[in-house]
């Protein structure tokens, strides 16, 4: 179990806290890099900074959110203070699912169950994988019906996979198992549950924005 859910980067980091400051800045690139999206497959193309700020800087917390988790992960700390970390991840993620974004959130959650769950078997993970695809599909036929079938659009969808595809990846730190880890109780991860609902259906309310 524990080869299977060692860190991708490797171990060179397990002492160096500074890559929560590389995560932000990975972060920053994939917002601008989304939002250039957003704006490219735009039929009616507008531009606004309060909500260039807002996608950057939901993408921004989710790269530094994402990076502490691991750093957590990777340090000697007890498996309480890592289940922490690994519940903030997943809590400041959450802005990324705001507005017309709120329709990738199955797609991140079963995409990156499927991808991390090394406890759960294989069967049951390709299964999940299934359940997301659907969406994909469907945004993807948005954007062809939208823009027309042609060059362009391919590369419009192969942006948007590539995306998401980083997205996925970057949650192994909050998804993946750990061996040993701290369970909360059945009253805890409810309350964590509704909370969540809640900031969702916050963000996508607040986050009308172009």
């Amino acid at each position: 179990m524990h080869g299977e859910t060692e860190a991708p980067l490797g171990g060179r980091f397990r002492r160096h806290p500074v890559f929560v400051l590389a995560g932000a800045a990975a972060g920053v690139a994939l917002g601008v890099t989304a939002r250039a999206w957003m704006r490219w497959i735009s039929t009616d193309p507008e531009f606004s900074w309060v909500g260039t700020i807002a996608i950057v800087a939901s993408f921004t917390i989710f790269g530094a959110a994402q990076s502490a988790a691991a750093v957590a992960r990777l340090r000697p700390l007890r498996p309480s203070a890592v289940a922490a970390f690994r519940a903030m991840a997943i809590v400041l993620s959450v802005g990324l699912f705001g507005a017309a974004g709120a329709i990738m959130l199955p797609v991140v959650v079963f995409g990156s169950l499927a991808a991390w769950r090394s406890d759960i078997t294989r069967s049951i993970r390709i299964v999940l994988a299934a359940v997301a695809l659907p969406v994909v599909m469907v945004v993807v036929a948005d954007i062809g019906e939208d823009n027309g079938w042609g060059i362009t659009t391919v590369g419009q969808i192969a942006l948007f996979l590539g995306i998401y595809a980083v997205i996925i990846t970057s949650t192994w730190p909050s998804a993946a198992p750990l061996p040993d880890s701290w369970r909360p109780s059945r009253r805890t991860a409810m309350a964590v549950g509704v909370g969540l609902v809640a900031l969702l259906g916050l963000a996508v309310y607040l986050g009308g924005i172009r």
